[in-house]
């Protein structure tokens, strides 16, 4: 009876590592970021307009396949992502200004990665599911006052992690021996801010983004 049992146990264990499988590829998605603006107490601003970014994310992914229709995925992606307002200075209220900023961040998923059975072809529908760790690496911002332009491309005042939740759904192609095409959208909404300071007063912005991927495992 206990080999019987022990030969179970191995078929399953056998069963179990053979669907494992780690997959890499590249990425490439366009993206378009949008502004959260709000004072200090969560409040929207009067007369402040936001503008929503077109930027980019690449890089490299990763999916560890440990069964047929479930993974972990995960990668590494240089991000650039960015925010844009139109409002009064804090000590004026005819006095506008123009703040265009530009953020490139390093952006490490760890995501369930999820799909269903071949539909045809090759061709199956998947999702992710899970978190972003966002590491600041530069920022540039544009302040343009009275048709005067200021940039700065300190990194002060903005946070330098800031972690996202993701959500995405696609497709995957499996092109048999010439790989795997994904493609797919994705949604990142940040969990911190960005930064704490409007027109340099206290505030809060958060900077979520749409991203459309065109990923292709090797």
């Amino acid at each position: 009876m206990k080999k019987i049992g022990f030969l179970i146990l191995f078929l399953i264990i056998t069963k179990f590592a053979s669907a494992q499988e780690f997959r890499f590829g590249l990425r490439l998605s366009p993206i378009v970021s949008f502004a959260g603006v709000t004072d200090k107490d969560k409040n929207t601003i009067s007369g402040l307009t936001t503008s929503s970014k077109v930027g980019f994310a690449g890089g490299l992914m990763a999916t560890y396949q440990f069964s047929e229709k479930f993974g972990l995925h995960s990668g590494l992606n240089i991000v650039s992502k960015g925010y844009e307002y139109t409002g009064s200075l804090p000590i004026s209220t005819t006095i506008t200004q123009k703040t265009k900023t530009n953020l490139t961040t390093v952006e490490i998923p760890v995501a369930l990665h999820m799909r269903t059975n071949e539909i045809s072809n090759g061709l199956r529908i998947r999702g992710i599911f899970g978190a972003s760790l966002n590491f600041l690496a530069s920022a540039k911002t544009d302040v343009t006052l009275s048709g005067v332009t200021a940039t700065s491309k300190k990194t002060d005042g903005y946070y330098k992690f800031v972690p996202d939740f993701i959500v995405g759904v696609g497709v995957e192609w499996s092109l048999q021996d010439a790989g795997t095409i994904d493609l797919g959208i994705r949604f990142n909404q940040p969990l911190f801010l960005a930064t704490d300071k409007i027109n340099g007063s206290d505030g809060r912005i958060k900077i979520s983004y749409l991203s459309f991927d065109i990923g292709y495992y090797f």
